[in-house]
């Protein structure tokens, strides 16, 4: 409950995302505030930056009255105006249609999980210091505690397998419907198609996402797929079809 109660601050600093100095940054400030405008937000959502030379964008908030948009420093340099306004016509219709408070809920909560999982991953049952660095002593496991080990870790690789499976599922859908519904935003829907296949030229990993939090992305902020298994190249297709590219 508190995790939820304060997702969005858990997030920012999750993610390493930092508020830019006053005065900065004032042309991706104001094409992100006609977007706000055009969508009839109360205000504009604050902006913020991952200082990383990768090229994606964020949004989090379980109301559009405490939304947050963030960039990272490979956006802004690398994407050129009208295509970052196109970005945030996409982040601002998941506010509307309240995909964010889903997402933001879901990234914080399954934050304990994913680190959970990504310790197993790294964890060597070889390695005397491990245990010692947990504040025990090197132990050999009996047979019962190995297999009843084997029993927890079996349950918890197909739930954490099942989570991460709707995790990306829901990001994807909720991409998709954004693509369509900021389309609607933009007085030029060719720049939608535009932004999604420039991000994903440009690199859109993103080091303190990953995976666990790719669904807050404008682009899967996770490692990549083979390009004939890329939802977000299925994404593009779809775009190009609607558009008749």
């Amino acid at each position: 409950l508190t995790r939820l109660a304060r997702s969005e601050e858990w997030l920012i600093r999750r993610l390493e995302a930092r508020m830019p100095p006053g005065g900065s940054l004032l042309p991706t400030k104001s094409v992100l505030r006609d977007m706000a405008i055009a969508a009839g937000l109360p205000r504009t959502p604050p902006l913020y930056v991952i200082d990383t030379p990768k090229v994606n964008a964020f949004v989090i908030g379980r109301s559009a009255g405490r939304a947050r948009i963030g960039v990272t420093r490979g956006f802004l340099e690398r994407i050129d105006v009208d295509e970052q306004r196109a970005v945030f016509a996409n982040l601002i219709a998941r506010v509307l249609t309240l995909d964010t408070l889903w997402a933001t809920a879901v990234s914080a909560l399954m934050g304990p999980i994913w680190a959970m999982r990504d310790y197993d991953l790294s964890y060597d049952p070889s390695d005397p210091l491990t245990d010692a660095r947990l504040g025990g002593q090197p132990r050999k496991p009996t047979e019962d505690q190995r297999a009843g080990a084997f029993v927890a870790y079996g349950a918890a690789v197909v739930i954490t397998e099942l989570l991460a499976w709707f995790h990306r599922k829901a990001a994807w859908t909720a991409a998709e419907k954004a693509d369509a519904e900021g389309m609607l935003l933009l007085k030029d829907p060719r720049s939608m198609l535009d932004a999604i296949e420039h991000v994903l030229e440009r690199d859109n990993h993103v080091p303190t996402a990953g995976d666990a939090y790719s669904q807050l992305f404008f682009c899967w902020a996770g490692y990549g797929f083979a390009p004939e298994q890329d939802p977000e190249m299925r994404r593009v297709a779809r775009l190009r079809a609607t558009l008749g590219a």
